[in-house]
């Protein structure tokens, strides 16, 4: 037991300077990894969010495949993303799989653009249905 509360003490010490030294290493601006932006489908808002990181935006690919009511398939040896319109590379973040929003349209049929307000607005580019898809800032 004593050996077990000697390793927790060692790793709260180690965090502990590990997180000081990233504050005294401070520019005194926030890091973000990723922005996150609220995603809305046919007006109705997700559950998951899209995110942004280096000028790129990354969307939740099952979520929006769901909200177009679209088969959707991972293949994680791959790393591809497969649905009834085309493929694409997917990325695992917090066992989500996300796709870029330049290749929106070879899943979805989707393409859109952000508009200065940091809204991403997508809609779709064929069928009878008009799905639009909205991500916002949070």
């Amino acid at each position: 037991m004593y050996a077990f509360f000697s390793q927790c003490n060692f790793f709260l010490i180690f965090f502990q300077r590990e997180i000081s030294d990233k504050i005294n290493r401070s520019d005194g601006n926030v890091t973000y990894v990723a922005k996150a932006y609220d995603l809305v489908v046919n007006g109705t808002k997700l559950s998951k969010r899209a995110l942004g990181k280096n000028d790129q935006i990354y969307l939740p690919s099952v979520a929006v495949a769901t909200a177009l009511d679209l088969d959707l398939r991972w293949n994680p040896q791959q790393g591809i993303l497969t649905s009834p319109y085309g493929i694409a590379p997917g990325y695992v973040k917090s066992d989500v799989v996300y796709v870029n929003a330049a290749n929106a349209y070879s899943l979805f049929h989707l393409n859109g653009s952000l508009t200065p307000d940091y809204v991403y607005n997508m809609y779709s580019v064929k069928g009878d249905k008009t799905p639009t898809v909205v991500i916002s800032r949070g």
